[in-house]
């Protein structure tokens, strides 16, 4: 069942599945069945149906969890977890010994899966997830280690992050780690690896070492089977790199590999949620395959006849498409439809704290704000853009390395709209530029050019303002967002041509507000 499963021919793996539990003696030895049963329909995105039969197994093995999980309960079983843990150090978890008992080692593993799959549905059972985690590490002291025990410490350390404790959230993904490499443990290395590379790496190492663990889980994750969490761990891989600076044509083709490979896999969630972001690539790209008269609009992907999406999936898909949407309109300044897809975004589709995706995603929605106070002038804008970089400041000041250049154009923009001289503000961007530089983001640094032409052409210095164009779009060009390039050479012609006429620079009067350009 397990090969029909992992070679895509899942009404195969069905019947096996059927045969092997009608023949099994004990629930123990249909385990094995369980986790391929589970794995085909996580494969195929039906989670909730996963989730259930995962649930009622466990149920049958003595484990339960809450109907209706809820904040008090889950404070008290995180200090009960704390109290378990006690005064032991890490070296005294990774000394514990191995668990011998099979239905033990059988309910952790299955805690396991249910811990991933509650992770791949993160904004609906974000307390699952943690519920179950702790029952892993709580079984771990009281019954020895198993290969679960790795990805529940990998859980445990990926709770402290959401609650910006990111101190011992390294301390217990590394245990996480550790316990993956001392136990040999390859069947939870991609689980272990999503947790580490979008969660915990990212607040501690360069955003690339995070990218290069989450490709190692992805090739993991199909070796072992584990397709819905490979799918997962592969596209924040593509993401990362987008938010790097890696070159788009590159991204593109990763994406192109990733949908091939979930296609074949009917991973058809994965495939569609990869094809949207493609398509914001294609938008920046100019790619003649998926070319749009409106570069800011992103194409919605249909539906295949005879096919539904759930309703939880129609959530994701949105969350990915509204934010894929917003970017291409601020690269693109279709300020009326960013002023409506930036509410709908930030209301209806929260990202919560606790992986990489949450500091990118508040840094592109401050630079949403930012365009949108310097186009209508309301300073509630301005208001919600302050307190975006307030956040990414926190980040920096807790020992993120890869957010200062990010805060620093933050601040080069707050620094636009105040009363400083044009000399000052320069030398404020010019710092956003080289920061970036030195980090190795080209996406950003061409964006902080970009945003320095945009401020001097207001202050009427237009060799100034050229001259940033020009790196621009340079920088652009590099990237590889050819789209965005021939955008920007028509949108600046005159300034380009040198047809504008300069005028005196004048100071910024505290009455004047920011009208569109």
């Amino acid at each position: 069942a397990k090969v029909e499963y992992c070679t895509g021919l899942y009404d195969e793996a069905r019947q096996s599945a059927r045969e092997v539990v009608e023949n099994a003696t004990s629930l123990v030895d249909k385990m094995d069945v369980v986790f391929t049963t589970m794995n085909l329909l996580s494969a195929q995105h039906q989670h909730d149906e996963a989730l259930d039969f995962g649930l009622g197994v466990l149920r049958q093995l003595g484990q339960t969890f809450p109907l209706k999980p809820c904040k008090p309960g889950l404070a008290a079983d995180f200090v009960k977890t704390k109290k378990a843990l006690g005064k032991r150090t890490d070296d005294d978890i990774l000394r514990l010994p191995r668990c011998t008992d099979d239905k033990v080692i059988a309910t952790m593993r299955l805690l396991s899966a249910i811990a991933a799959l509650a992770h791949i549905r993160s904004h609906s059972c974000a307390m699952l997830f943690s519920h179950v985690a702790f029952r892993i590490v709580r079984l771990t002291l009281s019954h020895g280690l198993t290969n679960a025990s790795a990805h529940g410490f990998a859980c445990f350390g990926g709770i402290y992050s959401v609650v910006g404790d990111h101190e011992n959230a390294g301390r217990y993904g590394d245990v996480g780690l550790n316990l993956m490499r001392l136990l040999g443990a390859r069947d939870v290395e991609c689980r272990v690896g999503v947790i580490l590379g979008s969660s915990i790496t990212p607040f501690r190492d360069n955003l690339r070492r995070a990218g290069q663990e989450l490709t190692e889980s992805y090739r993991a994750g199909l070796e072992t089977g584990d397709i819905a969490m490979a799918g997962l761990t592969r596209m924040l891989a593509i993401y990362v790199d987008y938010y790097s600076g890696e070159r788009l044509p590159i991204v593109m083709k990763q994406c192109d590999e990733l949908i091939d490979q979930m296609s074949h896999f009917k991973a058809d969630t994965v495939a569609r949620l990869t094809a949207i972001y493609r398509g914001m690539i294609s938008n920046l790209t100019g790619d003649s395959s998926t070319r749009n008269t409106n570069p800011a609009k992103l194409e919605r992907i249909p539906v295949p006849p005879g096919k539904e999406i759930t309703e939880e999936n129609k959530v994701i898909e949105n969350r990915v498409h509204y934010m894929s949407e917003c970017f291409l309109q601020l690269h693109f300044e279709d300020w009326e439809n960013l002023e409506s897809n930036i509410k709908i975004l930030t209301k209806q589709h929260p990202i919560r704290p606790g992986s990489f995706l949450h500091f990118v995603s508040s840094y592109t929605i401050a630079m949403c704000y930012f365009e949108l106070f310097k186009v209508t002038g309301k300073r509630k804008y301005l208001k919600k853009a302050k307190e975006l970089w307030r956040v990414l400041r926190k980040y920096e000041v807790d020992g993120n390395p890869n957010v200062g250049h990010l805060v620093r154009l933050c601040e080069a923009e707050i620094m636009s709209f105040s009363q400083q001289q044009p000399e000052t503000v320069k030398i404020a961007y010019d710092t956003a530029i080289s920061t970036s530089e030195m980090w190795g983001d080209v996406r950003n640094k061409s964006r902080c050019n970009e945003l320095a032409c945009k401020y001097f052409m207001r202050q009427g210095d237009y060799p100034l303002a050229k001259k940033y164009l020009e790196a621009a779009l340079a920088d652009y060009d590099r990237w590889g967002a050819v789209a965005k390039v021939s955008w920007l050479r028509r949108r600046y012609a005159e300034l380009l041509e040198g047809s504008v006429a300069p005028r005196r620079m004048q100071p910024r009067k505290k009455s004047s507000r920011l009208l569109m350009e």
